[in-house]
């Protein structure tokens, strides 16, 4: 009996569920990539409307984001698979680019996440959310507001739009 537990035990550590809810664990953290330059990081977490999603950004010198994506978040075990691909920087709608490719991360502890197209690891560096301004990049805001960001409703296979973003008196 002992050996089936310790069999178990092992089986969670492995898959990432001795640390709880892969989702709570990875949702409103900031992930950055063990690579120097430029830093990539992922960022997780729940719309106003309740669908997982995720942004990776690419950070620059001198510029918080040079690449914005987004992506729908679905959860099986200890797999994060990333889909429908979206461009957030599009500032035309009609002509967004969408690559509907699928990418899958693995939640490997609760402090690393690992990406298995790109073979590269992603730490939490943060507990809490960093979104880089990806509409004004050199305004000044270069961090959004997590939570006025998280009360925007969007729906699956969506962008934001500029006029979603009228957080301060002149934006």
């Amino acid at each position: 009996m002992k050996r089936i537990n310790l069999i178990i035990l092992l089986t969670m550590i492995y898959n990432g569920f001795v640390y709880g809810n892969p989702w709570d664990s990875i949702k409103e953290k900031t992930w950055i990539s063990k690579k120097d330059f430029p830093t990539n990081q992922y960022v997780f977490y729940e719309t106003i409307n309740g669908l997982k999603k995720a942004i990776f950004q690419i950070n620059g010198s001198g510029r918080c984001a040079i690449l914005s994506l987004i992506y729908d978040v679905e959860i099986k075990g200890d797999t994060i698979i990333l889909k429908n691909e979206l461009k957030l920087d599009n500032s035309n709608l009609e002509k967004r680019e969408n690559s509907n490719t699928s990418k899958k991360l693995y939640v490997s502890n609760a402090y690393t996440i690992v990406s298995t197209d790109l073979l590269l690891e992603y730490n939490k560096a943060f507990n809490e959310v960093r979104i880089c301004n990806w509409f004004e990049t050199y305004s000044g805001y270069q961090i959004i507001p997590f939570e006025k960001f998280k009360s925007i409703p969007i729906e699956e296979n969506q962008i934001y739009d500029r006029s979603s973003f009228n957080f301060e008196p002149n934006p």
